[in-house]
């Protein structure tokens, strides 16, 4: 065996290992389970924090497609929905 049969075979595994992680990369962000946030309701609240300052803020209680319950959005993101841990897919903040 020479050397371009040597380089030739590692070409080939090089090649089929990036095919392989490209495919499975594919498959765990398209073929995820995913759903739909939902918002249902909208609060905001003034508050004074324990040092003595006001907050304010937005509440927003959102619902999961999928599992069908709530969860509050508090001045954050939630990319998974916190109770079926399905990838939220078209809420942005």
């Amino acid at each position: 065996m020479g050397l371009f049969d040597e380089l030739w075979f590692v070409a080939l595994f090089f090649v089929g290992f990036v095919i392989g992680s490209l495919w499975s990369a594919l498959c765990l962000t398209r073929f995820a389970h995913t759903c739909h946030a939902d918002e249902t309701d909208t609060v905001r609240y003034t508050g004074t924090s324990s040092t003595g300052h006001t907050e304010t803020g937005t509440i927003r209680y959102m619902e999961c497609s999928e599992c069908g319950r709530t969860y509050e959005h508090v001045n954050g993101d939630y990319p998974h929905c916190p109770h079926c841990g399905r990838r939220v897919v078209n809420y942005e903040p």
